[in-house]
C-alpha cells in the first residue's frame, strides 16, 4: 500500500490505457441490468479500496460540473479555469503513476455510470482538476484532425509530462491547437 492508501497490484490496461484492475464493469460490457447484475456491480465497487471509491465519487461530481460548464459558459471564460495552480505535493514516481491510473479509472467508470454521453472534453477538464488537486501538474491538450468521411474532428487529452492520463491513446491522430496551461 502506498502512502496515499491506493494500491493496484493487478493492473491491466483497458481500451483507454487505464488500469482495469478492481474494475467496475463498463456499461458496454454488460447489457443486462437485472437486479443480480446490478448487485454484482455494487459488490465489486464496494470491494474497491476506499480511496478509489472516493475518487470515483469525485469524478462523478467533476464530470457533471464540467458538462454544465461546457453548456453554460463561452470558451473564453471557460479556458481561464484550465490553468489552476498546482498544490505542491511530494510524490514518488510510483505513487504518481498509481494516482494517474486511479484517476483515469475513476473518470472512465464515472463516465459510464452517468446519464448521457460524457465525451473527451469534460473528461479532460475533470482529470486535470483531479490531478492538479493532488499535486500532479498536468497539461490539457486540445487538438483537431480532418477525417475523410466525418470531416473535422476534435479531441481533448491530458498528459503528465510524457505520460497520459485520459484520452492520450488516440492523441497522435490530432494536431495540437491549444494547451492549458499555455506556458510550460
Amino acid at each position: 500500500m502506498t502512502r496515499l492508501g491506493i494500491t493496484d497490484s493487478r493492473s491491466l490496461p483497458d481500451a483507454q490505457g487505464c488500469s482495469a484492475s478492481y474494475a467496475v464493469p463498463r456499461a458496454d460490457q454488460e447489457s443486462n441490468n437485472s437486479p443480480g447484475t446490478i448487485r454484482a456491480r455494487v459488490q465489486r465497487f464496494l470491494g474497491q479500496p476506499k480511496p478509489r471509491q472516493r475518487l470515483f465519487f469525485e469524478a462523478c461530481v467533476r464530470l457533471v460540473w464540467a458538462r454544465l460548464l461546457l453548456l453554460l459558459l463561452p470558451f473564453r471564460q471557460l479556458s481561464s479555469g484550465f490553468s489552476p495552480s498546482v498544490r505542491k505535493a511530494v510524490l514518488s514516481r510510483a505513487e504518481r503513476e498509481q494516482l494517474r491510473r486511479d484517476i483515469c479509472w475513476a473518470i472512465e467508470r464515472a463516465s459510464d455510470c452517468l446519464p448521457g454521453k460524457t465525451v473527451c472534453f469534460p473528461r479532460g477538464i475533470a482529470a486535470q482538476k483531479m490531478c492538479r488537486k493532488r499535486g500532479i501538474g498536468t497539461i490539457m491538450y486540445y487538438g483537431a484532425a480532418v477525417d475523410p468521411v466525418a470531416g473535422l474532428k476534435a479531441h481533448v487529452w491530458v498528459q503528465d509530462g510524457s505520460d497520459g492520463v485520459v484520452g492520450h491513446l488516440i492523441a497522435g491522430e490530432y494536431e495540437i491547437l491549444a494547451r492549458f496551461p499555455a506556458c510550460v
